[in-house]
């Protein structure tokens, strides 16, 4: 399992299909001891994210967090680079992994 660092550009997805994006969730394999993890999705650079998806601490999941995240930009075009930036990351989380939900 790989340990949660914050930066830009963490990971990186090609839309395979124009979609809408609905949701954000994310969730990580060892929870964060302290501190929350956060993360933003940008699209072509721009903020797909008014409210970022949040881990709280102590938490594996997104879907509790206190503060759940707003999509603001849901269009998706075909080949829009999706990139995952780590804006907060905790301590000692371990093993990201964001889920996407959308329709089209």
């Amino acid at each position: 399992s790989i340990a949660i660092v914050t930066g830009q550009s963490k990971a990186y997805i090609r839309s395979p299909k124009a979609f809408t994006l609905q949701n954000v969730s994310a969730s990580v394999l060892q929870s964060s001891s302290s501190g929350n993890v956060t993360v933003q999705v940008r699209n072509n650079s721009f903020n797909v994210l008014s409210i970022p998806v949040t881990i709280n601490s102590g938490g594996v999941s997104s879907r509790a967090a206190a503060q759940q995240s707003v999509v603001a930009n849901a269009a998706i075009a075909i080949d829009d680079l999706l990139l995952f930036d780590v804006t907060t990351a905790g301590t000692n989380a371990i093993g990201l992994i964001v889920t996407l939900i959308g329709t089209g």
